[in-house]
């Protein structure tokens, strides 16, 4: 078990944080780096805990979309992280 945590790529250490510390996702919605349309996707997913086909359904693309889009505004806000901004 500790094996895969040491392993644990970037983009999962960012989601894990977004989902466990409160003040990182605060932080992070009020960055002005972030679109309007990155924050609803964010709220979506990490507060009202929707699934990608429901998220995909009512923004009008597919899921894979939507995993896209997740999987890039996760990169983002390393970048944001790292950054210290």
């Amino acid at each position: 078990m500790w094996e895969v945590c040491e392993k644990m790529t970037e983009h999962c250490k960012i989601k894990r944080k977004l989902k466990n510390d409160i003040k990182t996702y605060a932080d992070i919605l009020n960055s002005p780096y972030i679109s309007d349309k990155e924050k609803e996707l964010m709220d979506m997913i990490y507060i009202q805990k929707y699934d990608y086909m429901f998220i995909g359904d009512y923004l009008g693309v597919s899921e894979s979309t939507v995993k896209k889009r997740h999987k890039d505004l996760i990169k983002k806000i390393g970048k944001i992280l790292k950054a210290g901004l």
